[in-house]
């Protein structure tokens, strides 16, 4: 389930999600956005809607250390503190040894105009290309963004064109869906 789509330009980082949940084979409509807004920080989460709800209304971040740079900062001290957090409330598996969200969860962070990955293995990525998807709809979302990266649309268009299409073609992806600008 899941379209997360995240586009850094001009310093901004903007980030849409879709609202559906699936459970079993039953599809719902989230009320609650898959994006959180957490200080600094916009946080959209595929995978599990427990983790979702953690990160939304339990996880603070770490304090960013002067002079450290955010994508050090994303793999030190916000990773340990997401894991930590994570496994106090009963949301991380040992999967080959190493830790990992349970269920399955996949993170797009807009942090301090940066865009970053983050894998169900903590493993943080920052996509050279200036855009990223996550979710079962990442694939379309991701070939609509390829295709408007050069025409001049705003942000907000590209991330609504990304979540229609995947909406349109992917079952587990639906409307509303829910915009944020960091």
């Amino acid at each position: 389930m899941t379209a997360i789509v995240g586009i850094v330009e001009d310093g901004e980082v903007w980030m849409g999600a879709d609202s559906a949940a699936i459970f079993g084979d039953n599809t719902s409509t989230l009320k609650a956005p898959k994006i959180a807004r957490n200080g600094e920080m916009l946080i959209g989460c595929a995978g599990g809607l427990r983790v979702l709800q953690i990160v939304h209304y339990v996880f603070e971040p770490p304090s960013h250390p002067d002079g450290m740079d955010a994508l050090r900062y994303m793999v030190g001290p916000f990773v340990a503190e997401l894991r930590r957090c994570l496994g106090e409330n009963g949301t991380l598996t040992q999967k080959e040894g190493k830790d990992e969200t349970a269920p399955v969860t996949h993170f797009l962070i807009g942090y301090r105009g940066r865009l970053f990955y983050m894998d169900a293995d903590f493993t943080v990525t920052e996509p050279p290309r200036g855009w990223e998807t996550s979710g079962s709809g990442c694939e379309v979302a991701a070939g609509v963004l390829h295709t408007l990266q050069t025409h001049f649309c705003t942000p907000d268009v590209r991330i609504r064109a990304a979540l229609n299409a995947a909406a349109d073609l992917i079952w587990s992806v639906s409307p509303p869906f829910h915009i944020e600008k960091l």
